[in-house]
């Protein structure tokens, strides 16, 4: 038997001269083959070629003589080498999971992406069953021997899958190939997570800048007709309450005084329903401008300090009158716990747009209620402060029909709502108003009874002096 082997007899250094060998491709006539019956001569040939550069500093070969034809096997399992290392560089560019397997399902090739992949539970990838390798493909199985009889490829996309991690969304192909009497299938395995997730990106900015385009187009629309209502209810409060000299003559004229006028509307409760107009136009105006904030990202928005307290206060106030003005009743029989902290924190926010956020997630958590009636406990909404690292935390909870987990992650997605009724832009205002021009988080918190939680993260200004 042949055990060939290439070897460069050459001397490392002048001081201490020791040998290195180094195998070699056949490419000069300095590098010969040796046999093993040639083993014995080794330690002389080395020896000969110390002595040789000790004393005519050359560096030596020597050649054991041997048949050519031996050269020729040599020199074909040295190309199939060279082809076999281009292929394997052509299947490590390829950026996904390759896997080459036969028509008995045995893995002949696999790429750097795969090895790496699977070498941290086998030590070995090549040569492995595919079934052995992923139990995902004994249910390919049919699909794999139907390519190989079609000679077509297959593609099955968008499979869920832990193989790159929790949650990883992958795009599966089966390639089949024929090399005269070897088949087999290449198996291509790529995880499109991140494409998934630029791709639900833009659909999202896309669904921001529609919003956008019909919040300024709603605004514009009703802040025309506001203007006129404005109008007329100035006017009526001047001629109905301005004591001045041509009040009192048309009163006169009429067989009464301003003083029984006033009266009248007191007793009448006129006076509260047209100041509660006023506030209601004044609230009207306040969202146009908010929404045209909401549309417009370039607006710089006023921001100053505030107690947080009185932010969501005010945002009670608004979610419990905005109800009963339109006779819905939400929060009438809603039993509201507020768990404040008492310590003081600031805010630094537009008040308006911070409140119409929260007011939103009342009005969320109410309807939520309502749809559950009749419950089998008193609905109840719970509403707490606290801080920790310069950051607040607002929790809002209800123990309503909470949020499906499968949900999460569209609650805020614009339009989109589990009640028909609901045109889906509440929470999506919420988080445009908390996270774009607040740098705060909000997000539902998992709980383990009914209902749900809403954390809204919002950083603080730092208190100096108790100032």
């Amino acid at each position: 038997h042949i055990f060939p082997v290439f070897i460069i007899a050459q001397p490392i250094d002048e001081t201490d001269i020791t040998c290195e060998l180094k195998f070699n491709p056949i490419n000069n006539t300095n590098v010969y083959l040796l046999t093993t019956q040639d083993w014995p001569k080794l330690p002389k040939l080395i020896d000969n070629a110390i002595e040789l550069y000790t004393t005519n500093k050359e560096t030596p070969a020597f050649a054991v003589p041997t048949h050519n034809a031996l050269l020729q096997p040599i020199q074909a399992e040295t190309q199939l080498i060279t082809q076999n290392t281009e292929l394997q560089a052509i299947l490590d560019s390829i950026p996904a999971v390759i896997l080459c397997v036969n028509n008995t399902g045995h893995i002949r090739y696999s790429n750097s992406l795969a090895k790496n992949l699977f070498t941290k539970y086998y030590s070995e990838v090549n040569g492995r069953h595919i079934e052995d390798l992923l139990p995902i493909m004994k249910k390919y199985s049919d699909t794999i021997t139907t390519c190989l009889q079609k000679k077509t490829t297959t593609t099955i996309e968008d499979i869920s899958t832990d193989l790159f991690g929790a949650n990883k969304h992958v795009d599966m192909s089966f390639s089949p190939y024929f090399d005269h009497e070897i088949s087999g299938v290449t198996i291509k395995l790529e995880n499109i997570t991140e494409k998934l997730t630029k791709i639900e990106e833009k659909v999202k900015t896309e669904k921001a800048i529609s919003i956008a385009c019909l919040s300024i187009g709603i605004a514009h629309s009703i802040n025309n007709p506001l203007s006129g209502i404005s109008i007329a209810l100035t006017n009526i409060n001047n001629r109905l309450f301005k004591k001045d000299e041509c009040n009192i003559e048309l009163a006169k004229s009429c067989g009464c005084n301003l003083e029984q006028i006033e009266s009248y509307m007191n007793q009448q409760n006129i006076t509260k329903m047209h100041y509660d107009i006023l506030e209601q136009v004044h609230r009207i105006s306040t969202i146009i401008k908010n929404t045209l904030f909401f549309g417009s990202t370039s607006v710089e928005r006023p921001m100053d300090n505030y107690n947080i307290n009185i932010i969501i206060k005010n945002a009670l106030y608004m979610a419990k009158t905005e109800e009963t003005t339109h006779k819905h009743l939400l929060f009438e029989n809603i039993k509201i716990v507020t768990q404040l902290s008492k310590k003081p924190a600031l805010i630094k926010c537009n008040q308006i747009e911070l409140s119409l956020a929260l007011y939103h997630l009342l009005k969320n958590a109410g309807e939520s209620l309502a749809r559950v009636q009749p419950l089998h406990h008193k609905p109840t909404i719970h509403i707490r402060t606290y801080f920790h690292d310069q950051t607040c935390f607002i929790e809002i909870e209800d123990n309503g029909d909470g949020i499906k987990i499968s949900n999460h992650n569209q609650i805020f997605e614009p339009f989109f709502s589990t009640d028909c009724k609901l045109a889906g832009l509440g929470l999506a205002i919420c988080r445009s108003i908390i996270e774009h021009h607040h740098k705060g988080k909000i997000y539902p918190r998992k709980k383990i009874n009914h209902g749900a939680i809403f954390v809204i993260e919002l950083p603080m200004t730092p208190i100096i002096n108790n100032k």
